[in-house]
């Protein structure tokens, strides 16, 4: 299963990122457009999405409610990555926003947040969804309470980092 599931409409941006966190230690694929992100998380949930928010197809918005809506995927933590800041009507659908251009540290930083590096301490050595563990009770890290020990807000765009 990999770790991160990286989805960007720019295909050199797509295949730095995903370079840099290979790099880093983490297992990535890429999809073109939340399309092809949500058939390939359905298919295999990732540990966290990393999405831009306009692309063809399937932007942003639309991937994060689809994610959001489905059972087995409401539970992944999801980082808008985009030069756009997004706005969508209602709770934010997402954990996480970065503004491009983005430093590498300050991404590198923010993904480590919400997803550990194969061979980290405390990365899973087996999926307990797919292992069909009924105890299992998946992390609920969405929505402004619970952001990596941020304050309580309501405020949609607390989490943006520029």
């Amino acid at each position: 299963m990999p770790s991160i599931l990286l989805v960007d409409d720019h295909p050199e941006l797509l295949d730095a990122y995903c370079l840099m966190l290979t790099d880093e230690g983490y297992d990535v694929c890429g999809s073109h457009n939340g399309v092809e992100a949500l058939d390939h998380a359905l298919r295999e949930p990732p540990g966290l999405i990393i999405t831009d928010w306009m692309m063809p197809l399937m932007g942003g918005a639309e991937l994060c409610r689809q994610i959001r809506a489905h059972p087995a995927l409401a539970h992944i933590p999801i980082l808008v990555h985009t030069a756009t800041p997004p706005s969508s009507p209602g709770p934010a659908q997402w954990d996480d926003c970065l503004i491009k251009p983005v430093p590498a540290p300050l991404l590198l930083a923010t993904v480590k947040r919400w997803c550990l590096p194969r061979g980290a301490a405390g990365y899973p050595e087996r999926d307990p969804v797919r292992a069909g563990d009924a105890g299992f009770q998946p992390p609920d890290n969405r929505g402004p309470a619970r952001r990596g020990g941020l304050a309580e807000s309501s405020h949609p765009l607390e989490n943006f980092h520029q």
